[in-house]
Parts: C-alpha cells; sequence; structure tokens
C-alpha cells in the first residue's frame, strides 16, 4: 500500500482492520436500528493528472485472423455503450475488414479477454493519418469498476489487406487524481488465443447513449521550449476546497542551462492573461534535470501548506535565466480535435488546458496562448484535505420503546439514549495528528455536535476511538458523520 496515500477502508460494525474507520451504534433497545450500507470517502493524496507518453510508440500489425489485440480497461461509469472509437496511425493498406469486439475480463491475476463477447460489429472504412475512426456497436451496458477488452482482429487472410494499431509507453500505474484504472494492452497471434501483455496504454475512447466519452485520448507526446520569455503551463479549475503542500510537473533539458527550472503557482481569473503568483520556487537545478529524451518529475514543495478556493488556476514552468540552446523542455500529452474533453472520473471532467507564453524581451503585456487538443502531467500534493466518513440509521417508534403522545415539530418523542462509538485506525507506517468532529443529521438538517474539531494524535498502526451519549428527540433517517483533518 502506498503510505502517502493513507488509504482508509470502511468496515460494519465492530470489525477492525488496517486504516479502517468503525462507526459502531450500540442501541440500548432492541430494533431500534436498520442496519443500513456502512460506507466512506477517503481524499486520494495527489490531484492532477499524472499520465505521460514518453517518445516510444509500438505497432501491432492485423493481417490475418489469428492476429488479435485487446485494449483493457476499467469502465469509470455504469452506463449504456453505444459506440466504440478507435485511433487510426496510418491508412491500411489493400482493403482490410476488421472484427471489433467487446469482451468481459477472465478474472485471473493476468486479466486477459474471457473470450465472452458482449457485443461485437466490423470496421470496413479508414480514414487517412492520425485519425480516429468511431465504430458504432450493438447497445450493451457496462459496470463502473468492472474491467473489459476492446478485442480486434482481422478477418483477412490475405495479409496484404492489412491495418497496423498504435501502442503508447509506458503503461502509468495511475490516471487523473490517482485513480486506480486498470488498463493495458495484449496481444495473441495464435488460433487458439494465448494472451501476451504489451505493457503499453490502449488508445480508446468509450461513447455513451447520454452522449458522454471517456477515455485516453493521448496518442502521442511532443516537447516545447522552456527559456528566456517561453513558458509552458496548464490551466486548472479547482472544483473543491483544498490545502497544498508540494507542486510537480515533468521536465527535460538540452544542453547546460545557466538558470534553475521554476514552478510557479498563480490564479487565472483570465484564461489568457498573468494572474496573481501564489508561488515560485525551485523545481530543479540544472544537475538534476534528465537530459532529453529523458523526462523526470520535479517538484517544488511549499514552505507552508497553500489553501485553495474554487477557482481557475495556472501551473508553469520557466527559466527566464536559460536560452534557446542551453534550454529545459516540458512534454505534451497530444490528442486530436474533437477529443479534447472527457470523462476521467465518475463524476468529473477535466479538459485540456495547456497555454503556452512567450514574452518577447522588453514586451511589457504577456499573454498566453491556448494550445488546443495537448496537456501536461501535473500533480498538487494534497495536504489536510479531510477524509469523511457516514453511516445511516434509522429512529422509529417500535413496540418495546417507551414514546410519549406529545408531538415535537410534528413527529413522535423517543424516549432512549444511543451509543456511537467512532474508531479511526491509522493504517500509515508514521504517526498522524489532526482534528475530529463528529455530528448527527436528520436528512440533511444539523441536530447535535458531539465533538468539534478536537486535537488528536494516532500512532502508526494504532487506533483512536470514543463513545458518545445520544438522545435523538425524533424518529427520522439519521446519519452519523465523522471528519478527521490531519494537520
Amino acid at each position: 500500500m502506498n503510505a502517502r496515500k493513507s488509504l482508509v477502508r470502511v468496515l460494519f460494525l465492530g470489525l477492525l482492520a488496517t486504516g479502517a474507520l468503525i462507526l459502531a451504534f450500540e442501541p440500548k433497545t432492541t430494533g431500534a436500528i436498520v442496519a443500513d450500507q456502512l460506507f466512506g470517502v477517503d481524499q486520494t493524496a495527489l490531484y492532477g493528472n499524472k499520465y505521460y507518453i514518453e517518445w516510444n510508440y509500438a505497432y501491432f500489425k492485423l493481417d490475418n485472423p489469428n492476429k488479435r489485440i485487446a485494449l483493457r480497461f476499467t469502465a469509470l461509469n455504469s452506463k449504456t455503450l453505444s459506440a466504440v472509437h478507435v485511433f487510426s496511425t496510418y491508412p491500411p493498406k489493400g482493403a482490410p475488414t476488421v472484427t471489433l469486439q467487446l469482451q468481459t475480463d477472465d478474472g485471473s491475476s493476468s486479466h486477459f479477454p474471457s473470450g465472452i463477447v458482449l457485443t461485437e460489429t466490423t470496421i470496413t472504412s479508414f480514414p487517412g493519418n492520425f485519425r480516429w475512426i468511431r465504430v458504432s456497436v450493438p447497445q450493451v451496458n457496462v459496470v463502473e469498476g468492472s474491467i473489459y477488452h476492446i478485442v480486434m482482429f482481422s478477418q483477412n487472410s490475405d495479409a496484404n489487406n492489412n491495418w497496423d494499431y498504435r501502442i503508447t509507453k509506458p503503461l502509468n500505474e495511475f490516471w487523473i487524481n490517482d485513480i486506480p484504472n486498470l488498463r493495458g494492452v495484449t496481444t495473441s497471434t495464435q488460433p487458439v488465443p494465448s494472451w501476451i501483455d504489451q505493457f503499453g496504454e490502449p488508445i480508446y475512447v468509450l461513447e455513451y447513449t447520454d452522449a458522454k466519452r471517456e477515455g485516453n485520448p493521448f496518442s502521442g507526446s511532443y516537447r516545447r521550449p522552456i527559456w528566456g520569455g517561453w513558458k509552458q503551463g496548464e490551466n486548472v479549475v479547482i472544483q473543491n476546497d483544498m490545502r497544498i503542500s508540494a507542486i510537480s510537473m515533468r521536465a527535460s533539458k538540452q544542453g547546460s542551462p545557466a538558470d534553475n527550472v521554476y514552478i510557479v503557482f498563480t490564479t487565472a481569473p483570465d484564461p489568457e492573461r498573468d494572474g496573481e503568483i501564489l508561488v515560485r520556487g525551485i523545481a530543479a537545478t540544472p544537475s538534476q534535470v534528465a537530459v532529453f529524451p529523458k523526462f523526470d518529475w520535479v517538484t517544488y514543495t511549499l514552505p507552508s501548506p497553500l489553501t485553495l478556493s474554487p477557482a481557475r488556476y495556472r501551473i508553469y514552468l520557466e527559466s527566464p535565466g536559460s536560452t534557446e540552446t542551453n534550454s529545459y523542455f516540458q512534454d505534451q500529452d497530444i490528442a486530436t480535435p474533437g477529443y479534447e474533453e472527457l470523462t476521467y472520473g465518475p463524476n468529473g471532467t477535466a479538459s485540456m488546458n495547456c497555454y503556452v507564453q512567450q514574452t518577447p524581451e522588453g514586451a511589457s503585456t504577456r499573454y498566453w496562448g491556448r494550445e488546443r487538443y495537448v496537456d501536461h502531467a501535473f500533480t498538487l500534493e494534497i495536504a489536510g484535505l479531510p477524509k469523511v466518513w457516514e453511516k445511516p440509521f434509522t429512529i422509529a417508534a417500535q413496540s418495546n420503546q417507551i414514546t410519549s403522545d406529545i408531538a415535537v415539530s410534528g413527529v413522535k418523542e423517543v424516549n432512549f439514549s444511543q451509543n456511537i462509538t467512532v474508531t479511526i485506525r491509522n493504517g500509515k507506517d508514521t504517526a498522524t495528528s489532526g482534528t475530529i468532529t463528529v455530528e448527527v443529521f436528520l436528512g440533511s438538517t444539523l441536530k447535535a455536535t458531539l465533538e468539534s474539531e478536537l486535537a488528536i494524535t494516532i500512532s502508526a498502526g494504532s487506533a483512536w476511538a470514543k463513545t458518545y451519549a445520544y438522545t435523538p428527540t425524533e424518529i427520522g433517517e439519521f446519519k452519523v458523520k465523522a471528519t478527521f483533518l490531519e494537520s
């Protein structure tokens, strides 16, 4: 487990495990609790786009029915699939006919195609260089979190009718906002499929009946210069309050730059003009940056966490003291027109917002120009984003409870107390400190604050626990909310 992420798993009534929070409800009378689903939400430690492509491409030639390529992906939504988009790097040779299938996963640790076909169609029309092919498929439902495979193979026995499919590398462990998305590319050249993992990124887009799309639109990479007035940046829309402690982007160098490479974080109320500089610091010295064509992450750690409110911001690299021949590069992931905005997570979208600034010597006006269809990889390290857990329960008047006939806000009074035990277990390999707040809600209305910003410290592998007595005065659908904010 990645210690930085401090994954917290929430288990049911009294069950302890590493990184678990337990909300245990112990009524003094029977039949008072409806045991609904217990669930938790743990915020990721990194926010941003960790996806990147190195200057490394592979091609797989579909020139006979025995040769198959499978694009493995994890569905990010539960929806009805209506079309699959695949990327054509070069025109085909001859006139191939390619079968496209959606197959389930075999469930093994290798995660190969199962051979079970959910939907199927053929591709007979191929565009020119670097073009997407939209392939309508008989509609089929996919389930969020389930693994599927887009399997393609040629129907032609004549090798002169063939089509090359492109694979990018490396295979990234995580994607947007550290969401694990088990992806990959496997191939087979045998009459009975014998799959081999190619450890590459699948290029694909899924289109649903509601016109929403998800997938990987990035088909290539490019380098952009960083020196003098040349700056490379990304506009980022933050949708929730957060505190950040470090900022990272990817860089390379040529020659011997005379200046460091700096990370700058600004406001960006105007997407094409400079905003207020919030952070500027050395991301790396020249000796710490990889030599092109290799790129590495460079990071600036803030002296103290920075609190961000929902707004548009800009992250960019600069090196004002470096020259054109002794400079830095920033890599870009490249998509194509029409594929610049896709759903990257279950509940959100991320659009490509790469901006480049060139400031001529002596110029007083600085201007950012948008680079369409490209993205930069970046991460914001989260400091103190709260972890929130909720447990629903029902208070209902029952025959073995003592109730009055006096109406309280239109409902009957319930005369018994409720014990609520909150246990937080630290699954990290270091101690953690922060504040805990425990609240009780009836619907969306706050009814009681059992704990307010109590400072606690939990040793590595240890737990903190406290029991609260709560006496409800109403019946209805309640929930307990526990919020832990690491300091």
